[in-house]
C-alpha cells in the first residue's frame, strides 16, 4: 500500500509521454513563462489572455503558489502551459462564473445546448434551463498556450489530462463533502477555436470532452452522455500600456463563446 502511494506521489509530481514531459509549475519557471507570451505572435494574441506587462510575473506567481499552472517540456526547455484547478472558493467561483464564463448572472446568454456522446458526437438538444447545482463541484479549465514548433504534437491534450489526474482527488473530497449531483468543467474559447457549427472543427470541445470523461470514468463514475452548453462571452483584451488591470469593454474584446462541460451523477 505505501509503494502504491508513493508511485501515485511520483505520477502527480511529474509524468514523460513520448518526448515531452508535464510536471507542476515551479517558481523557477516564471522567467521562461513570461518569456513565451512575450513572444507570442500576433495570432495567438487573439487566442490567449495577455496581461498587462507589469502584471504578468505576479499573476504567474500566484497560480504557481496555488498549485494551478502546468507545464510541458522537452530537453528541459518549456514549451507550453495550462492553468487548471477545482475551484473551491465561492467567490471566486461566483466571479469566474458571471463575469468569464457569463453562464450565471444577469449576462448570462444561451447560445447553445448539446450532449455528447462517449463517441465525441455533439447531439443538439433544445434550449433548456440549466440547474445552477451543476456548478456545485466544478473544475475551471484556463488559459493554455503551446509553442508554435511543438503544436500538432498532442501536447495540450496531454498536459490537460495530466493536470486533470492532478486534482483528482481533490475533486473526489469535493464530491463527497458536498454531495455535489454533478461534475462540471468550464472553460472559455474564441470563436477561432470554437467554429461556427458546435462540434464541428476547428471546435476544440470534441477533445476536451473526451479528456474530461476519461476524468469522471477514473472517479468512478461511468460516463455515456455528457451534457454541453454555451454562452455568449468575451476573451478579455487589455492595454498593453496599462497601469491598471482593467479589460478593455466587450467591443474592444475577442468573441467567443463561455463553454460548460457537465456530467450528473446517477
Amino acid at each position: 500500500m505505501k509503494r502504491l502511494v508513493l508511485l501515485l506521489v511520483s505520477f502527480i509530481s511529474s509524468c514523460t509521454y513520448g518526448m515531452y514531459h508535464y510536471r507542476q509549475a515551479n517558481e523557477a519557471d516564471v522567467p521562461t513563462l513570461l518569456a513565451l507570451l512575450e513572444h507570442a505572435s500576433n495570432d495567438d494574441r487573439n487566442k490567449i489572455v495577455i496581461l498587462p506587462e507589469p502584471f504578468r510575473a505576479a499573476a504567474l506567481q500566484s497560480a504557481i503558489k496555488k498549485e494551478r499552472l502546468f507545464v510541458a517540456t522537452t530537453d528541459g526547455a518549456i514549451i507550453g502551459y495550462k492553468k487548471l484547478f477545482l475551484i473551491s472558493d465561492q467567490e471566486e467561483k461566483n466571479q469566474l462564473l458571471q463575469d468569464e464564463i457569463r453562464c450565471i448572472g444577469p449576462r448570462a446568454l444561451l447560445t447553445y445546448a448539446g450532449r455528447i456522446d462517449h463517441a465525441g458526437q455533439l447531439h443538439d438538444l433544445p434550449p433548456t434551463h440549466v440547474d445552477p447545482r451543476i456548478y456545485t463541484t466544478c473544475i475551471y479549465n484556463g488559459g493554455d498556450f503551446t509553442a508554435l514548433s511543438h503544436r500538432g504534437n498532442g501536447v495540450n491534450r496531454e498536459l490537460t489530462n495530466y493536470a486533470l489526474h492532478a486534482v483528482l482527488h481533490d475533486t473526489q473530497e469535493h464530491v463527497q463533502t458536498h454531495q455535489a449531483d454533478a461534475i462540471t468543467m468550464v472553460y472559455g474559447l474564441t470563436e477561432a477555436n470554437a467554429g461556427q457549427e458546435p462540434g464541428k472543427s476547428p471546435d476544440r470541445t470534441p477533445s476536451i470532452a473526451k479528456s474530461f470523461q476519461t476524468f469522471v470514468n477514473k472517479m468512478g463514475v461511468p460516463v455515456e452522455t455528457t451534457d454541453h452548453y454555451r454562452y455568449r462571452a468575451f476573451m478579455p483584451m487589455f492595454d498593453p500600456a496599462s497601469t491598471a488591470l482593467r479589460p478593455l469593454p466587450d467591443e474592444q474584446s475577442i468573441a467567443g463563446f463561455g463553454c460548460v462541460l457537465s456530467h450528473t451523477r446517477k
